[in-house]
């Protein structure tokens, strides 16, 4: 566990010419999952526009008070950039990961006659592909 987190520091020390000049912010999640799991995952915080649900969710009075920053496509690339690194770099410690839908290179990570298997279960389900569309990377 240390070893993943030492590594995933130093692969963010490679960032940090980026990780400054955007304004990014990195959290920790950290957690214990029974006796032989553990949840570590980096959360970005950067300044930009709101996303829907940032709109959605809180209380419209609560809301109101607050000023949305504007659009920061720079901001908003370094992170896809960083994030994209990070998904790598847990790939190769041979991470499992809980948000697979449109993050993560699912795909690379499976057997061909597994993913062959995936694609036809979603063609049967969801022919049109109106279910979370490009998740898993399933076009």
């Amino acid at each position: 566990m240390a070893n993943v987190i030492n590594a995933t520091a130093k692969l963010f020390d490679g960032f940090k010419d980026e990780i400054a000049a955007h304004t990014i912010e990195i959290g920790y999640m950290f957690a214990v999952v029974g006796n032989n799991a553990f949840v570590y995952e980096p959360v970005f915080y950067w300044p930009d526009q709101w996303m829907p649900v940032q709109r959605r969710v809180p209380e419209q009075a609560h809301l109101a008070k607050l000023k949305e920053p504007p659009a920061n496509a720079a901001a908003s690339a370094a992170v896809h950039n960083i994030n994209t690194a990070l998904c790598k770099h847990f790939a190769v410690h041979g991470a499992a990961h809980f948000q697979v839908a449109k993050t993560y290179q699912y795909k690379a990570h499976h057997d061909p006659a597994a993913w062959a298997l995936l694609e036809k279960i979603k063609s049967a389900v969801d022919s049109k592909r109106l279910v979370n569309p490009a998740s898993l990377g399933l076009d």
